[in-house]
């Protein structure tokens, strides 16, 4: 059996604290849209087509013991640093001498790998 991620969605709790840091760490331009029953989501695409969403409804929290998700870069270890600097933070660095392959929190407290990858 072979499957692709269609969707990825995020849970947020501050909807502009969240789409500041994904717009500085993933560098993608969000397009928020208020929905149904109070939900508010920020929308963009991945290069590969992964559609991904950040949403802010009742009963869809942030959590640092959800799902975590894998993200490679072909710079990690700047995209690490934005991390940080956009108000996340390092959680776990696997290897100390390969800063490559870290754990890091969101502005939201949600954790996600990054993860250096060849050839992207």
């Amino acid at each position: 059996m072979t499957f692709d991620i269609d969707m990825l969605e995020i849970p947020v709790s501050d909807m502009n604290r969240a789409v500041r840091f994904f717009r500085s760490f993933l560098e993608c331009d969000l397009k928020v849209q208020e929905g149904e029953n109070g939900e508010v989501r920020a929308t963009c695409a991945s290069d590969r087509g992964v559609l991904w969403s950040l949403v802010q409804r009742d009963q869809f929290l942030p959590s640092r013991d959800g799902l975590m998700a894998t993200l490679k870069f072909d710079r990690s270890r700047e995209a690490t640093v934005q991390v940080v600097e956009g108000g996340g933070g390092c959680i776990l660095t696997f290897d100390h001498s390969a800063p490559e392959d870290v754990i890091v929190q969101d502005s939201e407290g949600n954790r996600f790998r990054v993860l250096a990858a060849q050839g992207i």
